[in-house]
């Protein structure tokens, strides 16, 4: 893909997005050293556990639109998860095959 169907600030947005998924991925790695029972008696890490979770499906959400958005520009200005996630399919992206 070239420059032009990924400027500079669509580029740093999914970049973001991506720090954002690893440094949650890092967190929630931390917290899997917890037992069960620390982390039921534990509502502060629930709330962290819970909000990474959300972060990530944000910033997946964000690669998504950026994706499309460059592919398919003036579709929508904003996709919420389900759209995202069709229109990818829609255009063979993330569908889990190595067709290289």
């Amino acid at each position: 893909m070239t420059d032009d169907v990924f400027p500079a600030d669509r580029l740093n947005r999914i970049l973001v997005a991506v720090e954002t998924i690893d440094e949650s991925l890092g967190t929630l790695a931390r917290k899997q050293q917890l037992t069960r029972e620390e982390y039921k008696h534990d509502p502060d890490t629930q709330d962290i556990v819970e909000r990474r979770f959300v972060k990530m499906t944000e910033a997946a959400i964000d690669i998504g639109e950026e994706i499309l958005q460059a592919l398919r520009p003036l579709v929508h200005e904003h996709y919420d998860f389900e759209e995202a996630g069709v229109g990818l399919g829609e255009l063979d992206i993330g569908n889990g095959t190595d067709e290289t």
